[in-house]
């Protein structure tokens, strides 16, 4: 099973969300996190 999280405010993979989930073996039909205050650098601005 696979996750993906995404930032809010992240201008360069934003609306790809559910692109690359459909994509990503084991990640379909999964709930995946959306965190709140990020932008591109997710690890950096939301550790």
């Amino acid at each position: 099973m696979s996750c993906t999280a995404f930032a809010d405010s992240d201008p360069v993979t934003a609306g790809m969300q559910t692109a690359l989930q459909e994509r990503i073996a084991g990640a379909r039909d999964r709930e995946h996190p959306t965190i709140a205050g990020a932008g591109h650098f997710l690890q950096e601005d939301q550790g």
